[in-house]
């Protein structure tokens, strides 16, 4: 049986934080009604927290490009976790990714 080769694009920014949570093992986000950090400072949190409450609590702030890796499998939900976590799915890890900027 021969082999096909998928191609797909994702924003520089979706590939970086693919890179993170490999790093990482995972990405957790604690407020999952908060995808940026601009959603952040428009919240009632921001009277009490300062950024980087957000920042940490929701890795980095970057729950708005978790569609953008979800879309192609690239990521999964831990299904274990006790907040929103993510982790790189059996694709992710076995995609051969070379970025081309």
């Amino acid at each position: 049986m021969g082999k096909i080769k998928l191609h797909f694009e994702i924003s520089q920014e979706a590939y970086q934080l693919l890179n993170k949570i490999n790093e990482a093992g995972a990405a957790e986000y604690r407020d999952t009604d908060l995808n940026t950090i601009e959603d952040f400072k428009s919240s009632e949190f921001s009277k009490i927290w300062d950024e980087d409450w957000f920042l940490n609590r929701n890795f980095g702030g970057t729950a708005y490009l978790l569609p953008e890796l979800i879309k192609y499998g690239l990521i999964e939900n831990h299904t274990g976790s006790w907040h929103e976590t993510w982790v790189l799915s059996i694709f992710g890890k076995e995609a051969n990714l070379h970025p081309i900027f």
